[in-house]
């Protein structure tokens, strides 16, 4: 009740929350900074690579880390009739807790938000790949590799400007790897 009622007064005093929940969840909310690309209709894979969007692993440096860079990678292929997903996706375990998280629930929005659910086909059981201490806490680093493909109708076209993943949850709507075509 405490919790709830903590989260309630945050979020009305103006904290917003979206970094609220970011807190809580220990991910950044805030939409992904779009990256310039070619239409992949065109032929063409396009890559988002970023530093991870989990909150503890975008405050650490690489003396801090057993493994470096710490990216998050999404690939994206698509055809007329298909848009398919490629990702590695990197995230941070506190001391005394499991490293295996539930797969992602991912969207692709296109030009006047026009969205369609990515089926995930393919979500690799989690490893851990690294550790990284922040202050005196040293966390585990894990890696999920995801694949997904959706129907493309209409959510890309050859006339497209952008292409986001958006992750969808009761609370808040973000992007995590956001395009704009040139």
């Amino acid at each position: 009740m405490l919790i709830r009622t903590t989260f309630i007064s945050l979020c009305l005093a103006g904290s917003g929350c979206a970094s609220v929940l970011g807190f809580v969840a220990g991910a950044n909310l805030h939409d992904a900074e779009p990256q310039k690309a070619a239409n992949p209709l065109a032929g063409e894979q396009i890559m988002y690579r970023v530093t991870s969007r989990d909150s503890i692993l975008q405050n650490v440096s690489h003396p801090e880390c057993t493994t470096w860079p710490i990216h998050d990678e999404y690939v994206v292929r698509a055809t007329p009739g298909e848009i398919c997903v490629d990702s590695a996706v990197k995230y941070s375990v506190a001391p005394a807790y499991g490293g295996q998280r539930r797969a992602p629930t991912w969207a692709l929005v296109g030009d006047g938000d026009a969205t369609t659910q990515l089926k995930l086909r393919d979500v690799h059981e989690s490893r851990q790949i690294g550790t990284c201490t922040h202050g005196s806490t040293t966390y585990q680093v894990w890696e999920q590799d995801v694949t997904g493909c959706a129907p493309n109708a209409g959510t890309l076209t050859d006339k497209s400007t952008k292409l986001a993943i958006r992750v969808a949850t009761p609370a808040v709507k973000y992007n995590i790897a956001a395009w704009t075509f040139q």
